[in-house]
């Protein structure tokens, strides 16, 4: 039977390469061979056009999408347009907005509790503690005691498109006034390795397998479904995610059929977007579990 999505029908984020086929387009997202159709924003389309070398060729995008009944997605919103070959190897893990600049060449990153700035010219690397309460209009005030002196930070992200001089589209302006200095650049969203994990996977089936379906959910919840193929109710699984800096995928399952229940599995991650199961597991053993993407 089939399975009910908890976020069915939510916007998601997508990261990819974006090509178009007359006034169509189409994703294929980072470590995937599938390809998915997008319902096209007049946004999408100006982003494609201004940075692809000739209609059809493909560029790196990051966008917000939901799908639809028939399989396609709706952007709603273009949040990266352009970047090198290796942008899908770009993580930015625990970073929720970098912004940098080229003329003179500067970065920083803004972080949970800290933003820190690199600045080469000067063979800087400074760390300003933040607060939760820092950023809520995308604005940064902070000072540090440094081993030889004092520094003070002003950051600040204005919603308005900006394109770097590597000819990278992002959604924000960035200024940054460092101990007096001014800075100008454009930001990005960060975290992106881990927000464009979020979504459905589940397994292929012979006759001897479990069918497994995985939802990895907002907030780092996962939601794991087992049909045994034995005329019994599905098994279902929660918990919650976490992706290390090594690449792989841990998940810590908390329950079963709403019962207490501890068990761990970790899944690496092939070129080709699929997670393959990691040694031992309690609820696999050894059965090399293989989970692709599946909308």
């Amino acid at each position: 039977m089939p399975v009910q999505r908890e976020n069915a029908g939510a916007e998601e984020f997508m990261r990819g390469t974006v090509r178009s086929e007359g006034d169509r387009f189409y994703l294929v997202p980072c470590f995937s061979k599938e390809q998915r159709e997008l319902r096209s924003s007049s946004a999408l389309k100006a982003r494609y056009l201004e940075h692809t070398p000739a209609p059809g060729l493909p560029i790196y995008m990051e966008l917000m999408g939901a799908p639809q009944s028939d399989l396609s997605w709706q952007v709603s919103k273009v949040m990266l347009a352009g970047d090198t070959v290796n942008a899908c190897d770009r993580a930015l893990r625990h970073v929720h907005y970098r912004a940098q600049g080229w003329s003179p060449r500067w970065l920083a990153d803004i972080g949970e509790e800290q933003i820190t700035v690199s600045y080469p010219k000067e063979r800087k690397t400074l760390k300003f503690p933040i607060d939760q309460l820092d950023g809520i209009q995308l604005e940064w005030d902070s000072r540090m005691a440094g081993a030889d002196a004092s520094h003070s930070l002003q950051l600040s992200l204005l919603s308005q498109g900006c394109t770097d001089e590597q000819g990278i589209w992002s959604p924000w302006r960035a200024t940054m006034t460092l101990d007096g200095e001014v800075f100008s650049g454009c930001a990005r969203a960060g975290d992106v390795s881990q927000r464009a994990l979020q979504g459905r996977y589940s397994n292929e089936l012979d006759d001897a397998m479990t069918f497994v379906v995985m939802d990895l959910l907002p907030d780092s919840r996962v939601q794991m479904l087992l049909d045994y193929r034995n005329g019994e109710p599905l098994s279902v699984m929660k918990g919650r995610w976490e992706l290390k800096g090594n690449g792989r995928l841990h998940l810590f399952f908390s329950e079963r059929d709403q019962q207490p229940e501890q068990a761990i599995l970790i899944l690496k991650r092939g070129r080709s977007g699929q997670f393959v199961q990691a040694g031992y597991s309690d609820i696999f053993g050894r059965d090399s579990l293989r989970l692709s993407r599946s909308e």
